[in-house]
């Protein structure tokens, strides 16, 4: 129900979606205040879904039917990181943060902004590894995402100082929050379908993809060469710069390329399936425009490529490993042949793979290399 409703409101005119949503807010609240709280205590929590989904494609000007919108702001905050189920805080987050991308009050804006500096940002980098807190700092983490999605759209002013204290947040001492920073890179960067969308009317200024690589991966770049050389370390910036980095222009992926290569051949040697994988598509990018680059790595990228070819752990990871040695074939000769024997020696031993879509990529692979010539 709360899909259909949500694709309603995306799609009728202005005034209908005005009717609509007043319409909501009158059967279930019955008077004069908006409380989403409200919703929770006298109906069914997942009520609380309808609003937020509806809410998630509101236009700016029928954001007027809140009466008060900091009040049913400070309310999403708490049902954001209360203890309620995980769907209800993430619903209750994503709206919040729908609201604030869209608001023209700027007194608002900056209380928030404020408020995510010297509480949600603190209580992250309090030194405490309890489960429990864990679990609420999560909470915090990902409406903090959101928050800084939501802000960096629309171009505002804090997104350069809360770029760089969210980015700080991946050398915590705290391994999960560390980690957990590092996926949400993706939550702030890769487009959804209609939260924070433009489909969804949310302001969409140019550039915050790139904007917030530039602002995030010089620290990244920074810590990751001065940090010790554990796997688990070193995965987390892994991670948070493969996520910037599947997000940017190719055409400023090729420019900033010299600065990142290292790290990217790296990650293939990391015994992580998710950045494997996030590494493999961004090499598979980058192969196919024969940089200039990508041919002065040859000698550290076919090995790290042929290592991740029998990958055990994941077929996407294997194919993805043959897919780019395929594409090298098309290099300069005398830069890939010194490696042809050592490339057909390992497809050979993916030929017996126990999945019949590797064995045919190994054949076509190991095809492509023993055909190749001046």
């Amino acid at each position: 129900i709360a899909e259909l409703i949500r694709i309603i409101c995306q799609n009728v005119e202005k005034n209908d979606q005005k009717i609509i949503l007043k319409e909501l807010l009158t059967i279930l609240l019955m008077n004069e205040t908006n409380s989403f709280k409200k919703i929770i205590n006298e109906h069914s929590i997942d009520l609380i879904c309808i609003f937020c989904e509806a809410f998630a494609v509101i236009r700016i000007e029928n954001l007027d039917i809140l009466n008060c919108l900091e009040d049913s702001s400070r309310e999403l905050v708490e049902l954001s990181i209360g203890e309620y189920p995980q769907h209800i805080n993430q619903f209750c987050a994503s709206c919040l943060a729908t609201l604030l991308n869209k608001t023209t009050n700027d007194q608002l804006l900056d209380k928030f902004v404020k408020e995510i500096k010297e509480n949600y940002l603190s209580f992250i980098f309090k030194d405490c590894e309890n489960l429990e807190i864990n679990s609420i700092k999560i909470k915090y983490l990902h409406l903090i995402s959101l928050l800084v999605k939501a802000l960096g759209l629309r171009s505002h002013k804090s997104i350069y100082d809360l770029s760089n204290e969210y980015t700080k947040i991946l050398y915590s001492t705290n391994e999960m929050i560390s980690k957990e920073t590092a996926n949400r890179f993706g939550l702030i960067v890769n487009d959804h379908p209609y939260i924070l969308s433009k489909s969804s009317f949310a302001i969409n200024k140019p550039l915050f993809k790139h904007k917030f690589y530039s602002l995030s991966s010089t620290i990244i770049i920074s810590n990751f060469q001065q940090s010790e050389t554990t796997t688990q370390i070193k995965s987390v910036y892994l991670i948070a710069m493969c996520h910037l980095l599947e997000n940017i222009p190719k055409s400023v992926l090729l420019t900033e390329l010299p600065k990142v290569i290292l790290m990217l051949v790296q990650s293939l040697s990391i015994e992580s399936t998710q950045v494997k994988e996030a590494a493999l598509l961004i090499w598979k990018n980058l192969i196919d425009d024969e940089s200039k680059t990508v041919s002065n790595y040859l000698i550290s990228l076919i090995p790290a490529l042929l290592n991740s070819a029998d990958y055990s752990h994941s077929m996407k990871v294997r194919m993805l490993s043959m897919e780019c040695l395929n594409k090298l074939t098309k290099y300069e000769y005398h830069k890939v042949f010194p490696f042809k024997k050592e490339v057909l020696k390992k497809i050979e031993m993916l030929l017996d793979d126990k999945k019949r879509a590797v064995r045919k990529l190994a054949v076509k692979c190991r095809n492509c290399w023993f055909l190749m010539s001046t």
